[in-house]
């Protein structure tokens, strides 16, 4: 990933004070000031002074503002004409400090020390240059109160990288979204702190942010030749290491290790990062496990998973590798595409095996290298089912043996020859009942605690 810089100076907030005039008798409790914006210096990001994104002061934006008055709390105000009126304590005099944050987000009846300003982990973009959102890039002034006219310096509190992604590889294919992920935190919240040099300090939550792109109505954001799409993530200033840039289109996967970002440098707000997609690393497709319809989509050579046919989602596991090993309930997200496959599902994936005598199925984890096993009796009306590291299938007891039947209300049955076996016929089952929940084999009488499952298979 090959990454050029753009310098952009801090943009320049002029505050214009017109006191009020008091009564020689009433001291009022707060004064209205005007706050200009001075065009010349507008909250703009320029490339090359020619190409604006659409960050800059317009009429309708919103602007939260406080003083450091004790007892003083963000207002709002609305810009109109390069301008806003900001009304402020009467005792907010020389000495005192006006602080004003962009976006005004939630800060509203806040003091300085509650306001915060969060950082997007996931945005929507049109994918176009022009298409940068001026709301993900917080920003920050900090001035002290004077005689007459208030000059502040409005900046930028984290940096903008845009991504200009081209040559996907096929024509025709469609950016998705873009996603910058580090070892450090990039996503999470400012918080004001006008003793600081810079006025406010970074709280990381997670360290991957992404923006999704769909295009305006009646276009595509298609990456054919001589086409570029452009993505924007807004990440606090610093140094980054384990950087890795991830492009999905509708067709691959793309993949930008470069190790290090260095984004540091205050007096910078924008920086380029150029995505040429052919030089970077193609992931293997995503594959899903999907649900089967019917017993005849059962192989010898696929993998499956057990999965409850309701939400909350649960397979069962057994992450303990001890000869004999009760199965625990997992959670595993289910989305429209079905589960993905990665390492943690296939720890809980099974190869089902039919017995060509009986028409029956076993279930065999590669992961525990067992065999789920059903006991003969039980003092309940359900019964653990555990792993064991052998299959006796054919013996008479038929302990490891199951019925599918997709759809039928009891898609695994536990099937058992012996005449005195309790459980025969009994469903696999997800059984929760208050504290109770455990993957088992249940007889009808179980009622509506027993809940039935499916079973999804790995697709290519």
């Amino acid at each position: 990933m090959k990454s050029t810089y753009k310098l952009l100076p801090a943009a320049m907030l002029s505050l214009a004070a017109c006191s009020t005039p008091a009564d020689d008798d009433i001291q009022p409790a707060t004064r209205t000031v005007t706050v200009n914006l001075v065009p010349q210096t507008r909250t703009t990001i320029g490339y090359e002074g020619s190409d604006v994104s659409h960050l800059e002061w317009c009429d309708g934006d919103n602007i939260a503002y406080a003083t450091d008055i004790a007892g003083d709390t963000f207002r709002k105000a609305v810009v109109a004409a390069n301008a806003f009126k900001a009304e402020i304590p009467s005792n907010a005099t020389s000495g005192s400090t006006i602080v004003a944050l962009w976006p005004v987000a939630e800060n509203v009846g806040k003091t300085l020390a509650e306001a915060t300003v969060s950082l997007a982990a996931e945005s929507t973009q049109t994918g176009e240059k022009s298409g940068f959102d001026g709301s993900l890039l917080p920003m920050y002034a900090r001035a002290e109160i004077v005689d007459g006219n208030i000059d502040a310096e409005y900046c930028t509190m984290a940096s903008v990288v845009r991504f200009a992604v081209k040559n996907g590889s096929q024509p025709g294919e469609v950016l998705k979204s873009v996603t910058l992920a580090t070892d450090q935190n990039i996503v999470g919240s400012f918080h004001v702190d006008p003793t600081s040099d810079k006025g406010f300090a970074f709280s990381g939550e997670s360290n991957s942010v992404t923006a999704n792109i769909t295009a305006p109505e009646g276009k595509i954001a298609t990456l054919d030749e001589g086409e570029t799409r452009y993505a924007y993530a807004v990440v606090p200033k610093g140094s980054y290491t384990g950087v890795t840039v991830t492009v999905r289109t509708d067709l691959d996967t793309y993949v930008f290790p470069d190790g290090a970002m260095d984004l540091s440098r205050e007096d910078r707000a924008l920086w380029r990062v150029e995505l040429d997609l052919t030089a970077s690393t193609q992931l293997p497709p995503e594959q899903y496990f999907t649900r089967i319809s019917s017993a005849d989509e059962i192989t010898d050579d696929g993998t499956y998973l057990i999965v409850t046919a309701e939400a909350p989602y649960y397979t069962p596991g057994a992450p303990s590798k001890s000869d004999i090993s009760y199965l625990t309930h997992e959670p595993v997200t289910v989305t429209d595409k079905g589960i993905l496959k990665d390492e943690s599902t296939l720890i809980f994936a099974w190869n089902i095996h039919k017995d060509p005598a009986t028409g029956a199925y076993e279930f065999y984890s590669p992961y525990n290298e067992k065999y789920i096993r059903v006991p003969n009796s039980s003092s309940r009306n359900y019964a653990h089912i555990y792993l064991r590291p052998e299959s006796t299938y054919k013996d008479p007891g038929g302990d490891y043996l199951f019925n599918i039947d997709p759809g039928s209300g009891t898609t695994i049955a536990h099937r058992n020859t012996q005449e005195n076996t309790e459980m025969s016929g009994a469903g696999l089952k997800f059984y929760s009942s208050g504290s109770t929940k455990m993957f088992c084999v249940c007889r009808t009488v179980c009622g509506d605690a027993a809940h039935d499952v499916d079973i999804y298979k790995l697709r290519d």
